[in-house]
């Protein structure tokens, strides 16, 4: 029984990894989808914000890998990388944003039990 809950102990945080990792590259795709789009649309001369929504997939993979170690840290990080997301590619980002927010909350509910896990 002692095993159980051991295995049982992290599954939130690791199917927070899971999501976020998944969130993160449909907001990868999400950010080259929408910078296409947006340069084609503004005649090529770059108003895609391709870079800032980079620095975005960024901050939600960091938040993805820390999901296990730190998951508070990583619960903002994901929140603050999907709030971003919708200000780059308001339009598309909707397929990205649940995934982020759903591994967020899944950290943040698991975060007693990692704090009680390290202070063992």
């Amino acid at each position: 029984m002692g095993e159980i809950k051991g295995i049982a102990e992290g599954l939130l945080r690791i199917l927070a990894t899971i999501i976020g990792l998944i969130g993160t590259v449909v907001a990868f795709i999400v950010v080259g989808l929408h910078s296409i789009t947006a340069d084609s649309k503004a005649g090529g001369i770059g108003h895609g914000h391709f870079f800032l929504g980079l620095l975005l997939t960024i901050v939600a993979l960091i938040g993805s890998l820390l999901s296990f170690p730190a998951p508070t840290v990583a619960a903002v990080l994901l929140v603050l990388a999907s709030i971003g997301l919708f200000f780059i590619a308001p339009a598309l980002s909707w397929f990205a944003i649940p995934l982020l927010i759903i591994a967020a909350i899944l950290a943040f509910l698991d975060r007693k039990k990692a704090k009680a896990a390290t202070a063992r």
